[in-house]
């Protein structure tokens, strides 16, 4: 959802939060997007449904979650502490739906793009490598606006 409030834009996701669901250890049907209905839905694909889910919100809107849901999909063995670990940032989402960026107006003639990377060694369960990177557009006067 964007809305304008005077000089503020701001970018939530109310709507696919709303579809958000914790993951229970029992098979249970979930529903897409759509409408449509899966029956007895084990924990495994719970968890990886949901995760979806949380991940692209914090992609649009959120970034501030970016890094568990990033932990989260590196697990290939779910188990028990894994969705347990996950729901926290679930109901984070749930009970923030409001929650996303606000965009404030920027002085064009003085346009920056700054570009923040973070490669983590063999930081992975499995050993291999993690980056990741936030790109920020800015003005002289340090207003700032996330762009990705």
């Amino acid at each position: 959802m964007i809305t304008q409030q005077g000089d503020l834009i701001r970018l939530t996701q109310e709507r696919q939060a709303q579809n958000l669901k914790l993951i229970s250890a029992k098979p249970t049907d979930l529903t897409s997007s759509r409408g449509e209905t899966r029956k007895a839905v084990n924990m495994k694909d719970q968890y990886v449904a949901q995760r979806a889910r949380g991940a692209y919100i914090a992609t649009v809107c959120q970034p501030e979650l970016s890094f568990d849901l990033s932990v989260a999909a590196q697990v290939t063995d779910i188990q028990e502490t894994d969705a347990k670990q996950l729901n926290k940032r679930i109901q984070w989402q749930i009970d923030n739906s409001t929650r996303g960026l606000t965009f404030v107006p920027l002085e064009m003639n003085s346009l920056s793009l700054l570009v923040f990377t973070d490669a983590s060694f063999a930081n992975n369960k499995d050993l291999s490598s993690q980056i990741g990177f936030v790109i920020v557009l800015t003005d002289r006067n340090q207003s700032a606006n996330i762009l990705h």
